[in-house]
């Protein structure tokens, strides 16, 4: 059944994430909008930090830094070994002559599935192929030279004039990738329960046997097209998508999941709690992007709507899930500013994400090697 649900803890991560250019320094200038942290190098060479076949680990020169520093952005000489693969795990392009194809073959799919829908009696607007986005790069990189935590301004007199920016709806915001339209939603919309239970039978097949799936309109379309050979981005994904997805899952997942940040969560929503701030139970324990979330959700008057991390964005009001720059967002900003500085949370985590990443680069040295090797005929 298709529908319009984009759980908007999702949509907040999506539309934050901006991901920048691996081993560049990231503008203090950023007030409007939220970028999330990029470690950035200081002192210490471009080169040597960027360079995968460095050997040993780098730390941040924690004692250097102001409490200014420690709750806003990263200032130190650190950064994330990651990034020096985060390119190559991007991977490669499809060339042109391939997207045309494929195009035409996914026409001719929607096309068939149109005419089998109509035969059964309803209607179905092909979707359109738009291959560029469809069959983009896989893109799993991106993320790597980030720190699962919203950016906050290193200048707390900033935090308190502007929160953490100001970020539109995610169906107005022009920066979060929508899904190529898809006019059946609208039909679908007009159909009776009953009828929408036919409509995705007829499409998909019934969703208790799987043996009808072959059979409905989607399955018998699936079966006129012309199986292509492996392309290069699938080639790309099955060589080292394992490899990725550990790397990343280490980076994000695995890092907040390890027990000295479970910690380190703990002590910084200890804090905010102490400055009388509290969270949805769903939300508890995963650090200052739920301070971040809350603040989408807050509205003008400074209560909280409630969680609808499961409802369709369109369904949320607008006040609940934008930042406007309001006086309480900026407030709780600003204890999630405070609380960061006291606990030296930027510093720890970063610490943890070095050590994470050097263990994983050191244990799979090989393979990533392999695919800096690949890389290199991609460009």
């Amino acid at each position: 059944m298709l529908k319009d649900r984009k759980p908007l803890m999702a949509t907040v991560l999506t539309t934050c994430c901006l991901a920048l250019s691996a081993c560049t320094v990231q503008s203090d200038g950023a007030k409007e909008g939220i970028n999330w942290p990029t470690v950035t190098p200081g002192a210490t060479s471009t080169e040597s930090s960027c360079n995968p076949s460095a050997s040993g680990p780098t730390t941040p020169q924690k004692d250097d830094w102001s409490a200014q520093t420690r709750a806003g952005d990263m200032e130190a000489d650190a950064i994330l070994p990651l990034i020096a693969y985060a390119s190559a795990m991007n991977g490669p392009s499809e060339p042109p002559d391939r997207l045309a194809t494929l195009a035409e073959q996914w026409d001719k799919v929607e096309q068939v599935i149109a005419s089998c829908m109509s035969n059964r009696g309803f209607r179905y607007t092909p979707v359109a192929a738009n291959p560029e986005h469809r069959y983009a790069p896989a893109l799993l990189g991106k993320g790597l030279e980030i720190l699962p935590f919203p950016r906050l301004s290193a200048s707390r007199d900033t935090v308190a004039k502007y929160g953490y920016g100001v970020l539109p709806p995610p169906d107005d915001d022009p920066m979060n990738p929508m899904e190529t339209e898809d006019l059946n939603r609208e039909y679908q919309s007009t159909l009776s329960q009953a009828e929408t239970q036919a409509y995705d039978r007829a499409l998909y097949g019934d969703i208790n046997d799987p043996d009808t799936a072959k059979q409905s309109c989607s399955g018998q379309a699936s079966q006129q097209g012309t199986e292509l050979p492996p392309g290069p981005v699938q080639q790309f994904q099955a060589e080292f998508g394992t490899l990725i997805r550990q790397a990343r899952w280490g980076a994000i997942e695995g890092l907040m999941e390890s027990a000295p940040a479970v910690q380190l969560n703990h002590e910084w929503e200890s804090c905010m709690n102490g400055n009388g701030v509290t969270f949805d139970t769903h939300l508890s324990g995963k650090g200052p992007g739920i301070a971040l979330h809350q603040a989408i959700s807050t509205r003008p008057d400074g209560t909280v709507g409630p969680w609808q991390d499961d409802a369709p964005t369109t369904d949320i009001p607008v006040e609940e899930k934008s930042l406007t720059g309001s006086e309480p967002e900026r407030a709780l900003a600003l204890k999630d500013f405070d609380c960061r500085a006291q606990t030296d949370y930027v510093a720890r985590l970063t610490t943890l994400r070095i050590q994470s990443d050097n263990a994983f680069i050191e244990k799979n040295r090989d393979a990533l090697n392999r695919l800096l090797t690949a890389a290199e005929g991609w460009s």
